[in-house]
């Protein structure tokens, strides 16, 4: 069987980026960030991973990039880089065993995208 356990985590940051040569004027985003991380059911807890766990390490990752200027971690700052930078620094934390399934960056209800490492 397999076992993917979700968790969401927001943050608010600011990007612009130029797209067809239109350049947008900085402004922020409310993002969502849902990962799922995928490993072993540990039989004896029940559990692929506790939560606790998760929040201690991932949020972190996370609370870095709030209130912050995402063009300073990815150039462009489109949604598809920073959830790249993301998977990548969240990978870096996860314990033995365990491994991002994918991973979902929303910066705005209607709008985000999936990575599937």
């Amino acid at each position: 069987m397999h076992y993917a356990l979700i968790h969401r985590f927001t943050f608010q940051a600011i990007h612009a980026v130029t797209l067809g040569g239109v350049e947008e004027e900085p402004h922020a985003h409310r993002f969502t960030l849902n990962v799922r991380i995928r490993g072993p059911l540990r039989e004896e807890e029940g559990v692929v991973w506790d939560f606790v766990d998760v929040k201690r390490r991932i949020r972190p990752v996370v609370e870095a990039l709030e209130g912050r200027d995402l063009r300073e971690i990815a150039d462009p700052p489109t949604v598809e880089r920073v959830g790249a930078v993301l998977l990548s620094r969240i990978q870096r934390v996860l314990p033995p065993g365990l491994e991002v399934e994918s991973l979902e960056l929303w910066e705005t209800p209607e709008q985000g995208v999936v990575i599937i490492p």
